[in-house]
């Protein structure tokens, strides 16, 4: 009952007030009512807007008073705190704690608060002031000297930090002059780190590289080597970490640069053999190896003998070329003589025509047709078009002369068919004009149109077949060298048959006068013609060939004024 009395005696002592012996910022604030506690914090409050906090670094300074932050303290919750002691609600805690009030009293801190906003807008300007970036040290060449920049530490504001000196000092210790809250960055790459390439450098710009040639030498001087040598800086990261690793190289486009130079002066493009005719036999003009600079070992070289102090000279590395076809190859082909050959004639008037057959002997003169080899004279030719050069001339179209691109070059395929013909070669594909034209051999013409007709042989001989084209004004021949096998062809024309004679065909032209016929171009009639081709070897005949060809009539046509047209 006693002790119920105490506890009582003691509750009622600081019933509504702060409970005895508790202090705030060491003034005694206990046995006070919420109003007295208020009164006696906002008077100290008051007294404090003038604190000041200061922040040195190096040579500079910065401050700012509590109340340039909005300082204040939290009167509401600093009275909770205080008047909370001894009242849990938990009774027997309660007991405990105000014994202990009793016994030792209690010090608490004065709840306070600042504004977030000013003091961040503090935090920014003096790391606006502070902070540097990290500098890094350079390596480059000037004046032949290897050069090395100075490296600087950057500097960056412990804002964490920072912000809790700020309220902490403001609140618990009135202010105070502190060092500024500083991290030194280092920079990624330093002297220390360049000291190797440095060294490297020296080496490589010591003296100047002789780079020896065939019949001459090329110097690459110090100068030189200075403005090819490349520093290159590479970022490895690692957990986290990044670290710079400088490499020391040459400058891509200056070596290309030198490699153009030194080409210029050593490579040769390879010579193939040719064939050449003297009075109907072939001899062989040797052919030629091409040398080309080796540019990867090139490469090593240039790298190896920057490298050394002494002895800095190599002899440029090259390549051999073979050409295409070697001497080797050529005498093996068996193009020995001339085997065949045939002229074919027209007339020089006619100088868009004159043009196509000059083009397209040109393009199958130095043909090369290996043994089994299927000649095709449109996919040798290729398409005849205004772009490859050809000009519009008369072709036979559906019966009718029409201007195309490439017309006349069928005096080409007719003269390339004979030489073939005269050869005892075999024939796989042949195509006669629609009608006779007396210019040709009887049954022995080669008609050829892109996509429709073309003429084919075969080479069935062991040896490679070389053509050799020649055009005039007037003329066109085909011959063919190779190994004579012992081949002779005889040829046996029958007289024409089954003639059909041709149609006039009226045309009405406006330039044409009234009661005149213009003759536009003569008919010819049709015919038939049976040409044997006799193949024999060494006495013996191995082949026996009946080639038909029927002539379809060629219309007449008369040119007539369109009033006489009927």
């Amino acid at each position: 009952i006693f002790l119920c009395l105490i506890i009582a005696f003691e509750y009622s002592l600081s019933f509504g007030k702060v409970h005895r012996f508790v202090k705030v910022e060491n003034l005694n604030l206990s046995i006070l009512s919420k109003d007295e506690f208020r009164e006696i914090l906002q008077n100290k409050e008051k007294k404090s807007l003038d604190r000041e906090i200061r922040f040195l670094f190096e040579d500079k300074s910065w401050k700012r008073k509590a109340k340039d932050l909005d300082f204040g303290f939290d009167i509401e919750e600093t009275y909770k705190n205080a008047y909370g002691l001894g009242r849990s609600g938990n009774l027997f805690k309660d007991i405990i704690e105000r014994i202990n009030l009793w016994l030792t009293g209690k010090n608490i801190p004065i709840v306070g608060k600042i504004s977030q906003v000013l003091t961040s807008k503090f935090i920014n300007e003096i790391e606006s002031d502070v902070k540097r970036e990290p500098v890094s040290s350079d390596i480059f060449i000037k004046n032949l000297q290897v050069v090395i920049t100075s490296s600087k530490s950057g500097i960056e504001l412990d804002k964490q930090l920072l912000k809790s000196f700020i309220e902490n000092s403001m609140i618990y210790k009135g202010g105070g002059t502190f060092d500024l809250p500083v991290i030194f960055v280092e920079p990624l790459l330093d002297e220390s780190k360049l000291k190797n390439v440095k060294e490297e450098a020296e080496i490589i710009i010591s003296s100047p590289i002789t780079i020896k040639l065939s019949d001459e030498s090329y110097e690459l001087t110090r100068k030189k080597i200075a403005q090819m040598v490349e520093f290159i800086k590479l970022i490895i990261a690692d957990n986290g970490n990044e670290e710079v690793i400088v490499d020391i190289s040459f400058n891509n486009k200056s070596v290309r640069d030198l490699l153009k130079i030194l080409s210029a002066k050593i490579e040769k493009f390879p010579i193939d053999a040719k064939f050449i005719v003297e009075d109907e036999k072939v001899v062989i003009e040797p052919s030629v190896d091409g040398i080309k600079l080796n540019k990867n070992e090139f490469n090593s070289l240039l790298n190896e003998n920057a490298h050394k102090k002494e002895n800095r000279s190599f002899k440029v590395p090259t390549l051999i070329l073979e050409p295409k076809l070697t001497t080797e190859k050529a005498d093996s082909m068996g193009i020995k003589e001339l085997v065949s050959t045939h002229t074919e004639y027209f007339s020089p008037k006619a100088l868009n025509r004159v043009h196509n057959i000059r083009l397209i002997t040109s393009i199958l003169d130095e043909l090369l047709i290996a043994p089994d080899e299927i000649f095709s004279f449109n996919k040798t030719t290729g398409r005849r078009t205004k772009e490859k050069g050809f000009l519009e001339a008369p072709t036979i179209i559906r019966g009718e002369l029409v201007n195309t691109f490439g017309g006349g070059v069928c005096n080409v395929s007719t003269t390339i068919f004979n030489t073939t013909f005269l050869g005892g070669y075999k024939i796989v594909e042949r195509n006669p004009h629609q009608w006779y034209i007396s210019r040709y051999p009887p049954g022995r013409d080669a008609s050829v149109s892109w996509g429709v007709q073309d003429f084919k042989f075969q080479n069935d001989t062991g040896s490679w077949i070389l053509i050799k084209g020649e055009s005039t004004k007037s003329s066109c021949k085909i011959s063919f060298y190779s190994t004579n096998i012992g081949r002779e062809v005889k040829i046996e024309t029958t007289p024409f048959s089954n003639f059909k004679t041709h149609s006039v065909k009226y045309k009405p032209d406006l330039e044409v006068p009234k009661g005149v016929e213009v003759v536009d171009s003569e008919g010819v009639d049709g015919r038939d013609v049976y040409v044997t081709r006799i193949i024999s070897k060494n006495g013996e005949i191995i082949g026996n060939e009946n080639i038909f060809t029927r002539y379809y009539p060629k219309n007449k046509i008369i040119l007539l004024n369109p009033d006489d047209y009927h």
